[in-house]
């Protein structure tokens, strides 16, 4: 019986081994903090978010290295995991150093000839800085004499440094005038000599002039002369003297005119019409009976006899006969009853315009558009009078200007659309309404009925058209609508089940200032002892700064344990189990009665739930469970016989 029970340990160890070594589970990092040079203790360092635990991380270029000095410092990091542990401190040394400026030229200054000492120049500023820049156009050269002179600049950058002085040599002349003509004179055959002639008077000064028509021939002879001219300009040089051979002639006064209608003076006999006494020219108004003239073009012609009976050359004109038609213009409009806003085309039919007539139209007396016999608007409002101008140059035509009314145009206003959203904005999953006012019907995009509650799933502005009885309609826009995102909740994990002693456990979640309800729920805690035997949903609730809120939800429950320094359960009347000593350093003892043919199935479970040891007894007997490897804390000894009754018990581990 002794072997047997031996021999029943070392089974029991092995699969207790065999269970710690198949429930071990990765530690993943949670959290880590940093320090620069001085530690100031584990969890008082500067934290680094760690969103999504990991196996590794990688932040090095989220440090924050503001107000550190310039030169060597050591630069430490920890991590912690899942099970609250801090790793060891690892620390690097860095260097922290002030980046470069670029250089720019942000100023400078210059001088002529004589170097006055850096910073006392003439001083000029570069408004944006630049790498080159050229001062060489800013210089004022109305003081500097006439001659050759030193020209010499410098620069200062943003760093207030200066450049070396550049020189260069430059030379300043007297600027010359342009030469322009101003004054000139003339004479006839004899010269008179430079500035002695008769002037030619006053004028602009210019490169040319022509003043031939101004020149005096009182006591001139008529025959051969030579005409002389010269100019000079606003520097006082005259020109070369030109010199023409002319000749004087005595103009002819006319005696006689003639014209003939439909013919050439001199061959058909034509009117003549004397000038008593002669004159330079004859002015004869007459009023010629075309009756007797065919419709259609004709020609006049006229000829001038002057007082020494030379005969001019023909000169003929065209005129035609016309046999009184009249100019006419209708005006049609397209619709009659219009939307404000809508284009309507306006057109007029016209008759006798002429080759090159002109149109106009006219909207309340002002001219709106010009050369077309159509008119299209779409700005025309209610009681607008729209005209249309015809002048015509068609040929016989009696009344040339016609100024034509056009129908009457109602033009019904269009609709003020105000569209109205039942929110600003929305969370996600929440209703929207969208409602419009001013018009009769509503289209809206999107699909959006008007009045009708939807659920939107995306941020966006909607447009709605309002159409009223009269079918005028009008567009307008919504503000865009935010769809709000609903918090991500992440509820920390409670265990699968809590002893009926327990007082309290803390509740955790983020995003932080939410609230935690549930039976037994008591601010930030859950309390076993309150809520008693039984299975519990707890519930963490949290309203954003949107005012989105979500809602997540843990099942526990809450068992019966006993906790004494000897516990036992009797789980029927023939099978039962005794465990001891507890709490326990290192082994727990378990006396266990089995009826025959029945199995006691035995596990310890941490608070998460997870089985650190398990096994199937098949004999009554006492059985040792090495607890030695296991962290000081609170575990649960749970059993099932092969009737499924249950029993579960707290065992405390310590040091």
């Amino acid at each position: 019986m002794i072997i047997k029970q031996l021999i029943t340990k070392v089974i029991m160890l092995l699969l207790l081994w065999g269970g710690l070594a198949s429930q071990l589970t990765a530690q993943n990092i949670v959290a880590a903090e940093y320090y620069f040079d001085t530690d100031p203790g584990v969890t008082n360092g500067i934290a680094m978010v760690v969103n999504n635990p990991a196996d590794s991380i990688n932040q090095i270029d989220s440090i924050n290295l503001a107000g550190l000095t310039q030169g060597k410092h050591q630069f430490c990091i920890r991590y912690r995991n899942t099970l609250g542990k801090w790793s060891h401190t690892k620390c690097y040394p860095i260097q922290v150093m002030q980046p470069r400026t670029t250089p720019l030229i942000v100023g400078g200054e210059h001088f002529v000839d004589v170097e006055p000492g850096i910073g006392n120049g003439v001083p000029f500023s570069v408004n944006t800085p630049m790498d080159p820049y050229n001062v060489l156009d800013s210089l004022d050269l109305d003081t500097l004499s006439r001659g050759t002179h030193r020209f010499c600049v410098r620069y200062r950058n943003n760093m207030n440094q200066w450049s070396h002085t550049k020189c260069y040599t430059i030379q300043v002349s007297q600027p010359q005038l342009p030469a322009v003509i101003v004054g000139g004179e003339y004479f006839f055959d004899a010269d008179p000599g430079i500035g002695n002639a008769p002037s030619l008077g006053t004028f602009a000064a210019a490169d040319s002039i022509n003043l031939i028509d101004s020149i005096d021939m009182t006591g001139i002879s008529t025959g051969l002369h030579v005409f002389g001219i010269r100019y000079h300009n606003n520097m006082g040089q005259w020109s070369h003297t030109a010199r023409y051979l002319v000749t004087v002639t005595k103009k002819a006064k006319l005696v006689v005119v003639e014209y003939v209608v439909d013919g050439t003076p001199g061959v058909q006999t034509g009117t003549t019409v004397a000038a008593n006494p002669p004159a330079a020219q004859i002015v004869h108004k007459d009023s010629t009976n075309t009756a007797a003239l065919a419709v259609g073009w004709h020609t006049l012609s006229v000829r001038a006899q002057d007082e020494n009976g030379a005969w001019s050359n023909n000169k003929t004109d065209s005129f035609f006969v016309c046999n009184g038609s009249t100019a006419l213009a209708n005006v049609t409009v397209n619709n009659n009853t219009i939307c404000e806003g809508t284009p309507v085309t306006f057109t007029a039919t016209v008759t006798n315009a002429g080759p090159n007539p002109v149109y106009n139209w006219l909207v309340n007396g002002a001219i709106v558009s010009t050369g077309s016999t159509s008119y299209q608007t779409s700005t025309l409002e209610s009681n607008d009078q729209v005209e249309f101008y015809l002048e015509s140059n068609a040929y016989c035509v009696l009344d040339s200007t016609i100024t034509a009314s056009t129908p009457v145009v109602t033009v019904n206003a269009k609709p003020v659309v105000q569209p109205t959203p039942s929110m600003a904005a929305v969370c996600e999953g929440d209703p929207l309404t969208l409602t419009a006012t001013g018009g009769q019907t509503y289209s809206w995009s999107n699909g959006v009925n008007n009045g009708t509650a939807f659920f939107p799933t995306v941020t966006q502005s909607y447009t709605v058209i309002g159409t009223d009885a009269n079918g005028c309609s009008d567009t307008a826009s919504t503000p865009v609508i935010a769809v709000n995102p609903l918090p991500i909740l992440n509820f920390n994990a409670l265990a699968t089940f809590y002893c009926d002693t327990l007082n309290g456990v803390v509740l955790s979640a983020s995003p932080v200032g939410g609230t935690f309800t549930g039976t037994g729920v008591s601010g930030n805690a859950f309390l076993p002892n309150s809520a008693g035997i039984g299975t519990y949903a707890i519930s963490y609730n949290y309203t954003d700064g949107n005012g989105c809120s979500s809602i997540a939800t843990q099942i526990t429950e809450v068992v019966r344990c006993l906790n004494m320094s000897t516990s036992q359960a009797d789980l029927d009347s023939q099978n039962k189990i005794k465990a001891y000593p507890n709490p326990t350093r290192t082994v727990l003892n378990l006396e266990v009665e089995i009826a025959a043919a029945q199995t006691l199935k035995v596990a310890i479970v941490d608070v998460l739930g997870r089985i650190l040891y398990q096994s199937e007894l098949t004999q009554s007997g006492t059985y040792q469970v090495d607890l030695q490897e296991l962290a000081s804390g609170t575990y649960f000894l749970q059993t099932i016989n092969s009737n499924g009754a249950k029993t579960q018990e707290a065992i405390v581990k310590i040091k």
